[in-house]
């Protein structure tokens, strides 16, 4: 039998998705990438703010109207959107065959094959969160390139007061460090260029990621490892100095400090305020000034009026952030800030627009400064690289002034900037 998954949402849905279909296919199934024929989507969600559950919902409908004209055979629903909607909404989508939760994707893929060997009509597999890191199992990458994500924790133990995500991945749990490593392992010996590490906060890994970064570091071959998702009241002055200092590991600081007024921090309760967040990046800078500098931020929270958002800007401003992010607040109603009124929302849609405008100012400011300077970069198709600055998928490219072998690291010296990506000459 064939199955098709579509994978929304973040990395970590992803590493989730590559496991569920993994234990299908030891389970004797087959992949396809086209949804056409297959026997079972599996359709794996996300939930984490509205726009999300919109766009999951809106596959939930596009599949079953592949489902009705015959086009694929069984749908299941899996993730964070069923977690957090829970059974009686699942009972209204009569056209959906199979219903898993968060937490234990190999489990999920077991429960399906499962299913589908016996025929079953509906399915529902919801699980108590464990406390522990439950083994995942084989992973079977479902994107083609030359990086690779590895999950070392799963949960949340942060209480931000606008977010859901304790409620819909549970506790805080690291993966047992060997773990991680014979992962790491494993994707450097089939071709993988770039491990990214991945959780929903990489600075609580409970095993040192310090440690980790340092013994990925020696494992053999030409790589890069990135670390994504570091809560900015837990970098210390060691794991800066860790990241800065080996040679594998990009100098890539992924902080999301999600504002810089501290009344708006603190009603989001985010343990920090601008004093301790322009330290941490002045620390960072101070040791090496093109160390790339990424963060998000939320505007038109509760609280958010014209001095603190102009707080912000000014923030940003002074910082000057290599990469940066923004989206509107979301109210959630299992949300604590659910209560509490938010600025209109056309005020906070001109507040991100003027945010996003002064930051592609900033963006080709910083790409200003490594015009004639030379950069390593890994080539991922013919005439476009990454450099240790840009993560796939999100930040910016570097093109090539010829075509070189995908999967190789080259040297380029860069001729021109502009606001998001680089151009440069190819050294032989």
């Amino acid at each position: 039998m064939k199955v098709a998954i579509v994978s929304l949402g973040c990395p970590k849905n992803e590493v989730d998705s590559e496991l569920i279909l993994g234990r299908l296919l030891n389970d004797g199934f087959e992949y396809s990438s086209n949804l056409e024929g297959v026997d079972l989507v599996v359709l794996n969600t996300c939930a984490f703010i509205d726009s999300a559950i919109e766009e999951s919902l809106s596959w939930v409908k596009r599949l079953i109207k592949l489902k009705e004209d015959g086009v694929i055979k069984r749908i299941a629903l899996v993730g964070c959107l069923p977690q957090r909607l829970g059974r009686k909404f699942l009972e209204r989508l009569e056209d959906v065959d199979y219903f898993a939760g968060t937490g234990y994707p190999n489990d999920v893929g077991a429960f399906l094959a499962n299913a589908l060997k016996k025929g079953l009509r509906r399915g529902v597999l919801f699980r108590p969160f464990s406390d522990k890191w439950v083994e995942d199992g084989t992973r079977f990458p479902i994107k083609r390139g030359f990086h690779a994500y590895i999950k070392i924790a799963e949960g949340c133990n942060n209480r931000c007061s606008y977010c859901v995500i304790p409620y819909i991945r549970g506790p805080y749990r690291s993966k047992p460090l060997d773990d991680v490593l014979r992962e790491a392992e494993d994707f450097i010996r089939s071709g993988k260029k770039e491990v990214i590490l991945v959780s929903q906060d990489s600075t609580l890994y409970s095993f040192s990621l310090s440690l980790l970064l340092k013994k990925l570091e020696e494992i053999k071959g030409d790589f890069w490892i990135r670390v994504l998702y570091l809560h900015p009241a837990r970098v210390t002055n060691d794991l800066i100095e860790t990241i800065l200092s080996l040679e594998k590991v990009c100098s890539y600081f992924d902080l999301p400090i999600q504002h810089a007024d501290d009344t708006v921090l603190r009603l989001m309760n985010r343990p920090y305020g601008e004093k301790e967040l322009r330290a941490l990046f002045g620390r960072i800078r101070g040791l090496d000034e093109l160390a790339c500098l990424r963060t998000t931020v939320m505007v038109g929270f509760p609280g958010e009026g014209k001095p603190s958002f102009d707080r912000l800007l000014n923030f940003v401003s002074d910082i000057k952030f290599d990469r940066l992010g923004s989206f509107l607040y979301s109210p959630q109603v299992e949300a604590p800030s659910y209560f509490l009124k938010p600025p209109p929302l056309r005020v906070s849609k001109r507040r991100i627009d003027k945010l996003m405008k002064l930051q592609a100012e900033i963006s080709e400011e910083r790409n200003n400064l490594f015009i004639g300077k030379v950069l390593r970069v890994l080539v991922e198709r013919p005439g476009i690289a990454r450099s240790y600055r840009d993560t796939p998928e999100i930040d910016g490219l570097v093109y090539l002034d010829e075509n070189v072998s995908p999967g190789t690291f080259v040297k380029v010296k860069i001729t021109k900037a502009r606001e998001y990506d680089l151009w440069g000459e190819v050294l032989h």
